[in-house]
């Protein structure tokens, strides 16, 4: 698509690119070409977590896309939720927040 002159804004997912490694590898690329990357999320859930992490390990932060949805209940908790504009990166082990067992169970489908 680059090569054809058929993008400005690259938009991955890191759902369906390939993971964490392929998205670093396109966000090295954009930065390689001029292009614009804004890494995309519509998924609630640990993509989301990841792409939270993956945004703010950049030096220079693309903006970060969040639907907004107003859950009945935050899977994370408020890990994904913006404050002020803002989002906290969640500094645990991992993807750095675990998803919520009560939330898990009061939806559970048998």
């Amino acid at each position: 698509m680059h090569e054809a002159g058929a993008i400005d804004i690259a938009q991955p997912d890191v759902a369906k690119t390939g993971g964490v490694t392929e998205l670093l590898k396109i966000a090295r690329f954009c930065e390689a070409h001029g292009l614009t990357y804004s890494p995309h999320c519509a998924l609630f859930g640990p993509g989301q977590i990841a792409t939270i992490h993956l945004t703010a390990a950049e030096v220079r932060p693309p903006l970060f896309e969040r639907l907004y949805l107003d859950f009945e209940a935050e899977l994370y908790g408020d890990a994904a939720v913006v404050r002020d504009g803002r989002l906290r990166v969640p500094a645990g082990p991992g993807l750095g927040v675990d998803p919520d067992p009560a939330i898990i169970d009061r939806y559970r489908v048998a």
